[in-house]
C-alpha cells in the first residue's frame, strides 16, 4: 500500500527495485536500472519547486506503478516520461536505447502533457468567464484524442499519467500561488480522479481525491481530519470488536475468510456528510466511517458469507448491491451490504474474492499477468478500452462544443453500474444502470433513436422513461422514417435518457438543423458589424487566427454567441494578408524598431526612420495596417488603401506594423443614414458623447425622408468605434452606420 504523502526521506533506485523484483525477472530489473540512470543524467542540474532533485519525481512515479505491478516497459517509461519535454531528448533516441514499447509510452505521455492548460490556454476569442472551463474540457478531449491506438499502450500511458499526477499533488504545497494550486486541484478532482475511477484504480483515486480536497476546501478537510482524530480510538475499538465477532462467526460456520476493517477516506466522508445534511442528519450520525471487508476463496463463498451475515445482523433496506452478478464497467466486482451491526449501528460490509479484491484496488492494472516476466492482458482490458474509446469517440463526434463533450464524457465515465439486456434476436447488450428504452435505441443505432415511436419490454409496451432491468428483452418500434427527437429528451430531470452518449446524439440532431441558421446569422453579423469598420480581411483568415478550421465554424459560433464581436475586432489586426501585413503582435517582433514612442506603432526593419501616418487613411488603433519605407520615413497605410505605391510590392519596401499598447486618440469619419425625424441629430450626438468621445466635425443633409449625418470622432481604437456604432444603431430611425475614409 502506498502512503498518502511522500516518505520523509527521498526514495532511491533500490526502493523501486525492491518492489519490482517481487514480480519481474532480473533482466527486466536491469532495464529499469538503465532507464533510471539515463533519466538521472538527463535531469542532472534540474530541481523541483520543492527543492528536491528532479529525478525524485519520475522515481516516485515509477514506484507507484510498481505497486500496481506494471511491466518493465511501463516502469522505464515512468522514469523517462519527462526527458523529452524537459531535457530535449528525442523519441527516436529513446527508441534506440530502450525499444519501441518504451518510446511509444513516453511519446503518449509527452503528448498528453502538452495538452495541459498550464501550457495550452483556452481558445482565443472565447468569453473570459468560460476560459478556464474550456481549457479543462480541451485538456480532457485532447488527452483522449492523443492516446495511442494500441489499447494496452493507451492504458499504460494513462496509468503513467495518473502516477505522475499523484506525486505532483503530493508536492503541490511547493507551488507558489493559491489560485494556481486550486486550479490544479480542481483539474485533478474533475479529470484525473475521474480517470482513475473509470479505470478502477482505487489506490490512486482516493489519494487524488483527498489531496485535491485538501486544497479546494481546506477548512472542511481540517474539520474532518480533526473529527476523525478525536473519535479515532472509539471508532477503531468498535470496528475491531465487529471485525473480531464476524471473523470468529465465519470461522465457526466453516467459511474460510479474512475479515478486515477499512477506514473511509476524507473526501468520501465529506461526500457522505453532505448527503446526511440533505437528510437533516449531522456528522455525528455517520457510523459507517469504517467498512468491514470480507475476503473469501471463491464466488460461491461470497454468497454463502452474505447469507450468513444477514442471518447475524439485520440488513438495511435497499442497501444491497451485487456487483459480482453485474460488474461495473471498470471491472469492479464485490457484494456490498449495509447491516445493523453490534449495538444496532449501521456498518457497510464488502464481500469479495482475493482476485476481486486485487481488481478493486488496482483496477485495470490487475488484469495483467506475468508469463516469463512478460505482461499479458486478459479480455477485460480490451473490453474496458472498447467502452472508454467508444463512449468518448461517440460523444466527441456528436458534439462540436468541447465543454459539452467534456461534461457528457465525464458523466458517462462516472456512471459505472450497468445492466445486461437482450435484443429480440438474443444479442447481449450492456447499458448503464437506469438506462431507458431510448438509451437502448441510440446504443443500437442513431437512426433507431431518431425514428423511435415506442418500446416493448418482455413483450409488453412500456413508458419511454421505463428503467431497463437486468435480463430484460427490449424491442424498439420505429416510425420507418426519421421523425426526429424531442428536446425534452435531453432534459435529465424528465428521465427520458440516462446515457451521455444518447443525449449527445439528440443534441447533434438539433445542432445539424440549427447550424445553417447559425452560419447565416454569423455571416450577417460579420458583414454588418465587422465590414463597417473598414476591414477587408477574408473571414477564413480571421477564422484561422481565432483557432477555427474554416469560416463556417467561425460564423456558426459567432451566430450562436459562442464568441462576441469585440473578440473578433481584437483579432482582425492579427490576420496576415497577401502583402504580408500584420497588426497587433505581428511577426518579426524581435526586429521591431522602437520608432517614435508617441506614434503607438512599431515597424519591422524601419531602423531609425521617423514614422508618419498617411493622411489618406485616417488610421485608428487596431486597424489592419502596413508600412511603406522610403529614404526619409516609414509611412503607415491601411492595408486596403489604394494609395500604396505599386512599387511597394517589393518586400524590402513593404513592412509589417505592430500596434503598441499605447492607445492614442485618432480621428475616424463615420456616416449615418437615417429616416428623417425631429431630434435625430441631438440623439446621435448624445450617443457619441455618452462614450466620452469628442466630435470635431459634424454635418448633415436631407434628401426627402432621409437624413445623412457625417461626423469625425476621436477614438482610442476599433473597439471603441464599434461601441459607438452599436449605440448609434440603437437610435430610433437609424438605418446604417459605416466608417468612411475620405
Amino acid at each position: 500500500m502506498l502512503d498518502l504523502l511522500p516518505a520523509p526521506q527521498s526514495p532511491t533506485l533500490d526502493t523501486l527495485l525492491d518492489k519490482a523484483k517481487t514480480y519481474l525477472p532480473q533482466d527486466a530489473l536491469d532495464a529499469v536500472s538503465r532507464a533510471y540512470y539515463y533519466a538521472e543524467c538527463a535531469h542532472d542540474g534540474q530541481s523541483r519547486k520543492s527543492g528536491e532533485p528532479y529525478i525524485v519525481h519520475p522515481l516516485y512515479t515509477a514506484i507507484y506503478l510498481a505497486e500496481l505491478r506494471l511491466d518493465e516497459a511501463t516502469l522505464c517509461a515512468a522514469l523517462l516520461h519527462d526527458v523529452v519535454e524537459d531535457c530535449g531528448v528525442s523519441i527516436a533516441a529513446l527508441q534506440a536505447q530502450f525499444g519501441k514499447p518504451v518510446a511509444a509510452l513516453v511519446d503518449g505521455a509527452t503528448k498528453i502533457r502538452r495538452t495541459d492548460p498550464e501550457a495550452q490556454r483556452a481558445r482565443a476569442g472565447r468569453p473570459q468567464e468560460s476560459a478556464e472551463r474550456r481549457a479543462q474540457a480541451k485538456t480532457f478531449m485532447k488527452m483522449i484524442q492523443h492516446l495511442p491506438s494500441d489499447p494496452q499502450i493507451a492504458v499504460k500511458t494513462l496509468l503513467v499519467k495518473l502516477a505522475d499526477r499523484l506525486h505532483n499533488m503530493q508536492t503541490l504545497d511547493a507551488l507558489n500561488g493559491a489560485p494556481r494550486r486550486r486550479a490544479i486541484a480542481q483539474q485533478t478532482l474533475e479529470l484525473y480522479a475521474l480517470m482513475a475511477h473509470a479505470l478502477g484504480v482505487w489506490e490512486i483515486k482516493w489519494k487524488l481525491e483527498d489531496l485535491a480536497f485538501k486544497h479546494l476546501n481546506p477548512v472542511a478537510y481540517k474539520k474532518i481530519s480533526e473529527m476523525l482524530e478525536t473519535k479515532r480510538a472509539a471508532r477503531e475499538a468498535y470496528i475491531e470488536k465487529a471485525r473480531a465477532f464476524l471473523q470468529d462467526a465465519l470461522d465457526r460456520f466453516g467459511i474460510d475468510a479474512q475479515v478486515t476493517g477499512r477506514a473511509k477516506h476524507i473526501y468520501g466522508i465529506h461526500r457522505k456528510e453532505e448527503k446526511y445534511l440533505r437528510m437533516n442528519r449531522g456528522a455525528s450520525d455517520i457510523y459507517d466511517l469504517f467498512a468491514l471487508r470480507v475476503i473469501v476463496r471463491d464466488k460461491h463463498d461470497c454468497y454463502a458469507a452474505l447469507g450468513f451475515i444477514h442471518s447475524k445482523w439485520r440488513p438495511m433496506a435497499d442497501q444491497i448491491d451485487d456487483y459480482i452478478a453485474s460488474p461495473k464497467r471498470n471491472g469492479y466486482q464485490s457484494i456490498h451490504t449495509s447491516v445493523f451491526c453490534l449495538d444496532s449501528n449501521p456498518v457497510e460490509v464488502q464481500i469479495r474474492t482475493e482476485e476481486m479484491h486485487r481488481a478493486a484496488e488496482y483496477g485495470i492494472a490487475a488484469h495483467w499477468r506475468y508469463e516469463g516476466g512478460v505482461a499479458v492482458s486478459d479480455s477485460e482490458i480490451e473490453k474496458m478500452l472498447e467502452w472508454l474509446s467508444r463512449a468518448t469517440a461517440d460523444i466527441r463526434r456528436e458534439n462540436d462544443d468541447e465543454v459539452l463533450a467534456f461534461e457528457e464524457v465525464t458523466a458517462d465515465w462516472s456512471n459505472l453500474d450497468q445492466v445486461t439486456v437482450f435484443s429480440p434476436t438474443g444479442q447481449e447488450i450492456k447499458l448503464p444502470k437506469g438506462s431507458t428504452p431510448l438509451d437502448y435505441a441510440f446504443r443500437i443505432h442513431s437512426n433507431m433513436g431518431y425514428d423511435y415511436t415506442a418500446a416493448e419490454i418482455n413483450g409488453k409496451l412500456v413508458d419511454s422513461k421505463y428503467q431497463i432491468r437486468d435480463g430484460d428483452t427490449v424491442r424498439i418500434i420505429t416510425s420507418g422514417f426519421e421523425q426526429g427527437p424531442s428536446l425534452d429528451w435531453i432534459d435529465q430531470s424528465l428521465g427520458y435518457l440516462k446515457t451521455a452518449s444518447a443525449r449527445a446524439k439528440v443534441r447533434q440532431w438539433f445542432s445539424r438543423q440549427e447550424r445553417k441558421d447559425s452560419v447565416k446569422r454569423g455571416e450577417d453579423i460579420y458583414r454588418k458589424r465587422i465590414d463597417r469598420l473598414g476591414s477587408d480581411i477574408k473571414p477564413g483568415v480571421i477564422a484561422g487566427v481565432m483557432g477555427y478550421s474554416n469560416a463556417d465554424d467561425f460564423f456558426a459560433d459567432l451566430g450562436k454567441g459562442g464568441i462576441i464581436v469585440d473578440d473578433v475586432i481584437d483579432h482582425i489586426a492579427l490576420a496576415p494578408d497577401e502583402r504580408g501585413g500584420f497588426g497587433v503582435n505581428g511577426n518579426g517582433r524581435s526586429e521591431m524598431s522602437p520608432g517614435d514612442p508617441a506614434s503607438g506603432v512599431e515597424i519591422v526593419g524601419a531602423g531609425d526612420l521617423p514614422i508618419r501616418f498617411a493622411k489618406c487613411c485616417r488610421l485608428i488603433h487596431g486597424d489592419s495596417v502596413i508600412s511603406v519605407l522610403n529614404r526619409s520615413s516609414a509611412t503607415v497605410h491601411h492595408r486596403r488603401c489604394n494609395n500604396i505605391p505599386p512599387k511597394a510590392s517589393d518586400a524590402d519596401l513593404l513592412k509589417p506594423v505592430n500596434w503598441t499598447g499605447k492607445r492614442l486618440l485618432r480621428p475616424a469619419m463615420i456616416r449615418v443614414e437615417s429616416r428623417n425625424r425631429v431630434g435625430l441629430i441631438e440623439n446621435v450626438a448624445h450617443q457619441v458623447s455618452s462614450e466620452g468621445v469628442n466630435i470635431s466635425e459634424f454635418s448633415s443633409s436631407e434628401d426627402g425622408d432621409e437624413t445623412i449625418i457625417t461626423a469625425t470622432v476621436h477614438v482610442s481604437g476599433t473597439r471603441q468605434l464599434h461601441k459607438i456604432f452599436s449605440k448609434i444603431e440603437a437610435v430610433r430611425g437609424v438605418v446604417s452606420v459605416v466608417r468612411v475614409w475620405s
